[in-house]
């Protein structure tokens, strides 16, 4: 029997948005980290993260494990703190081996041509809270992709080490390459830890399964982040 045509997004099309995302966190990042001219203005500066995926053969039995060496989804988060995914095993979602380079973990479903896409990206010091600074790079996030229409913005939260992690999750309608997507991110910008953590979940238009997503997050842990509730707006 025929099945039915489906769209389907290159891994390396869904990787490249991955990548065009997290350059832009950064450079909003540096970009309001530097210091501030006389009349109030930030000095020039320029920086980039290239996302890549990271091998991880041998992961806990029912689980992945991205930690020190092998796995390793850290973006150096700070001298003191190492940032790792943990990570469950959902059906149909493979670890994609094709790249090597540390800050991002791929899991891909080649059935339905989705992903996820787990980083740990470092970032400089950052002036603002980690409430205001989440939702800057999260918007940046949005803005990277191309035909991006958002459709929706909630507070979610991860489990952490430290506890539950709160983080910002939005809806997004795209495009990759040509193919119409459904992207949804989740993000927390931590000062305490200089870093950014994300989750990128990525399929054709249509496909994408809010259950599949949920039980993702309900087994997947963010280890090393001292962040959890994001601090009350000061008045």
């Amino acid at each position: 029997m025929a099945s039915a045509t489906r769209p389907r997004i290159s891994r390396r099309g869904a990787h490249l948005m991955g990548v065009a995302a997290a350059a832009s966190l950064m450079l909003s990042a540096c970009a309001a980290e530097e210091p501030q001219a006389d009349d109030g203005t930030a000095n020039p500066s320029t920086s980039t993260s290239d996302e890549q995926t990271t091998d991880d053969a041998d992961g806990a039995a029912g689980s992945g494990e991205a930690a020190g060496g092998e796995g390793d989804a850290s973006g150096g988060a700070s001298p003191a703190t190492q940032i790792d995914w943990q990570y469950p095993e959902i059906g149909g979602y493979e670890l994609d081996e094709e790249t090597t380079e540390p800050g991002v973990i791929q899991l891909v479903d080649d059935a339905n041509a989705c992903l996820f896409q787990l980083t740990a990206v470092a970032l400089p010091a950052l002036a603002a809270s980690d409430r205001e600074s989440t939702e800057a790079s999260l918007e940046e996030s949005v803005n990277s992709l191309d035909d991006a229409d958002e459709n929706g913005r909630e507070s979610f939260t991860v489990s952490g080490a430290a506890g539950d992690v709160q983080a910002l999750q939005a809806d997004v309608s795209a495009s990759i390459g040509e193919r119409p997507a459904d992207v949804r991110i989740l993000m927390r910008a931590s000062a305490a830890d200089q870093a950014l953590v994300g989750i990128m979940h990525v399929c054709p238009a249509g496909v994408l399964e809010d259950d599949v997503w949920e039980r993702f997050l309900e087994d997947v842990e963010v280890q090393g982040l001292t962040a959890t509730d994001f601090a009350p707006p000061s008045d």
